[in-house]
């Protein structure tokens, strides 16, 4: 016969593995923000996104995205920019303050934004995408804002 303490220790155990995990999966960890931390003047563009990465591309895809983050850097209209993704999970998030929708639109046209959705993008299981206008000297947003934004029903 098991013993008492070994029959009520494996729910214990199983229920603190499942809240463990529960709480690694809700965990996520960013870049440091890079950029000025205020709107231009004449305001900006801010772009966050969240995506679900399919496990069996997440490798290649999170290769494709430091091609990309390598890439940014000097990118023209961009003002600042952060990524975040799940601890342990298959999320990933960006924060992107442009000067304006035009430098937006020239950055996903360069090669290295381009060639990565082409080589990864098919991994991406579900993709949103929230966009907001920041008026001329607006901080730029933390995470906690950014993540608020993409909960928001309208984009």
């Amino acid at each position: 016969m098991k013993s008492s303490a070994a029959f009520t220790f494996r729910p214990l155990l199983a229920w603190a593995l499942a809240g463990a995990a529960s709480l690694l999966t809700g965990c996520g960890i960013s870049t440091p923000y890079r950029g000025s931390t205020a709107a231009p003047p004449g305001g900006a563009l801010l772009i966050v996104t969240h995506a679900v990465v399919d496990p069996a591309g997440r490798s290649e895809f999170f290769t494709q995205t430091l091609k990309v983050l390598d890439s940014m850097d000097g990118q023209p209209g961009l003002v600042g920019y952060s990524v975040r993704r799940q601890l342990v999970g298959n999320e990933v998030w960006t924060m992107t303050l442009w000067a304006d929708h035009g430098a937006m639109v020239r950055f996903v046209s360069q090669p290295a934004h381009w060639d990565a959705m082409t080589v990864s993008g098919s991994a991406i299981r579900s993709m949103a995408v929230r966009r907001r206008m920041l008026p001329g000297g607006a901080p730029a947003p933390g995470w906690a804002e950014a993540l608020r934004l993409l909960q928001a029903t309208a984009p």
